[in-house]
């Protein structure tokens, strides 16, 4: 029997149009995979998103996946907290809705060919992870600390991607990472955690089925960059000469991210596929909430949530008898 497979994001409505990009992506080459939609965000009065006009088939709600006492649970997490926190109960809730296969890919993700073979894997394994680098980076003190010393602070795989099959094992790191990370999936990382994505470093460790693809197309971004040379040819992007562009991951782009690519970036290209993908989201940037809208940003008020209230909020559960803003009727 063909496994069922479905591919999610998740977002806020302020990363609609990369999540369009990376859903019309993903579509042009698994147009019969299921992809998901799993928002943390409400709709602004007046407006809600089309699903016949969108690339997504299905949009699930983060408050409709089951997490225990997700409104007072919720207002300790900032955006990207709040976002990757909900990744594992996405799987899980999945998982329970029939699908054999899940994958999750990050919405500022583009995808530039098939990813069949990652699907045909979890034939065999369990779980998937792809890891920030591949080869030792420069033996430079920058490339040391842009590179190596980051991937030490943030995790030693990139949780932009990541792949579980619905048997025992797959089901039971889902159960374990969701238990861990809504206790603790905070940007903190002088405690050790870097929201979700630390505590995959004890996946492969823990779950032995679990395989670490080492493909240089996959999750090519500004991290591995200087080991990866991408070139355009008739059939399309090529890294190092020999491997198909997968997916590159366009993180913190118009910031960070492109200064890490101009710096290590090792052909023209690399940057032609960055400013393609510029071009990509104001494509997709129709039909947007207004541009200060996030639900879980504000209290019933109006007035901005402040990361040091979240903070307050985490160290003093009690403090607040309910949830400051309101919940959905």
């Amino acid at each position: 029997m063909t496994p069922r497979k479905c591919c999610y994001t998740s977002v806020n409505l302020a990363y609609l149009s990369r999540a369009r990009v990376l859903a019309s992506t993903f579509k042009s080459y698994h147009p019969d995979v299921d992809f998901i939609l799993v928002l943390s965000d409400l709709y602004p009065q007046g407006y809600e998103v089309d699903l016949l006009s969108e690339p997504f088939d299905k949009i699930v709600f983060s408050h409709e996946l089951g997490i225990p006492d997700f409104w007072q649970w919720s207002f300790k997490h900032n955006v990207v907290e709040l976002c990757t926190a909900v990744k594992p109960a996405a799987g899980l809730h999945l998982m329970a809705l029939g699908y054999d296969h899940v994958m999750y890919i990050d919405p500022d993700i583009a995808v530039f060919a098939s990813l069949e073979f990652l699907f045909n894997l979890l034939e065999s394994y369990s779980g998937l992870l792809t890891p920030h680098q591949l080869t030792v980076a420069p033996n430079e003190l920058m490339a040391i600390k842009d590179i190596e010393l980051c991937t030490l602070m943030h995790g030693l795989y990139n949780l932009g991607f990541y792949a579980a099959r619905n048997d025992r094992q797959g089901r039971d790191f889902l159960e374990w990472w969701n238990s861990r990370v809504q206790r603790f999936c905070y940007e903190d990382v002088p405690s050790g955690i870097f929201t979700d994505q630390k505590w995959c470093d004890f996946a492969p460790i823990y779950f032995d089925n679990f395989f670490v693809v080492r493909d240089p197309g996959c999750n090519v971004a500004s991290w591995n960059i200087h080991e990866r040379a991408i070139s355009i040819t008739d059939e399309g992007p090529l890294v190092n000469e020999a491997h198909p562009l997968r997916f590159y991951h366009f993180t913190k782009y118009g910031g960070a991210g492109l200064v890490m690519t101009q710096r290590y970036a090792q052909t023209p290209e690399t940057l032609e596929i960055w400013f393609w993908y510029g071009r990509q989201l104001k494509a997709m940037s129709h039909n947007l909430p207004p541009n200060s809208h996030y639900y879980y940003g504000h209290y019933q008020t109006g007035e901005k949530i402040s990361q040091s209230e979240r903070d307050l909020f985490r160290r003093n559960p009690d403090l607040f008898p309910s949830v400051l803003y309101q919940k959905p009727r």
